[in-house]
């Protein structure tokens, strides 16, 4: 998946060192310091007056999409789209697809894109995968794998 920002003047070279999506994934690197957060609408803090605000990093909020069709040419669901999240693929509680023998975890498959979250995600998928090999090989019981997995 790949973070698209919005298209502001400047904000592309910023990305990643001062500006970031996530307080939760790269709080570290601003900690102690003054933020601000671009937002639109309900969630924004406008300056009318014309006052300027110094700040060492921002926030902008994002949505993550997928970087290539893999997804697509295998045949998988897409779930419904988040505000984070536009394009993530449709899994099961086991990180099963649509498509029998293709699993997804992390950002390619969250409803909500986060280090932490894509980590336990691999590991469960891991497992599953290992599950349903075992199933092929030595008739380990697992549950039926549903074509109709939506998110």
């Amino acid at each position: 998946m790949e973070y698209r920002p919005p298209a502001i003047p400047g904000l592309a070279e910023l990305w990643g060192k001062s500006v970031f999506h996530c307080p939760f994934c790269h709080g570290w690197e601003v900690r102690d310091q003054p933020l601000a957060v671009l937002a639109n609408g309900d969630r924004a803090v406008a300056f009318t007056d014309g006052r300027r605000l110094a700040r060492n990093g921002m926030l902008v909020a994002t949505t993550v999409h997928q970087r290539s069709r893999l997804a697509e040419r295998l045949g998988v669901n897409v779930a419904e789209p988040t505000a984070v999240a536009r394009d993530q693929v449709a899994v099961d509680p086991l990180c099963r697809t649509n498509v029998p023998g293709v699993f997804a975890a992390g950002d390619l498959s969250a409803r909500m894109p986060q280090v932490a979250a894509a980590m336990a995600a691999g590991s469960l998928a891991a497992a599953s995968v290992v599950q349903s090999l075992l199933a092929e090989d030595v008739g380990l019981p697992v549950g039926e794998w549903r074509e109709n997995v939506v998110a």
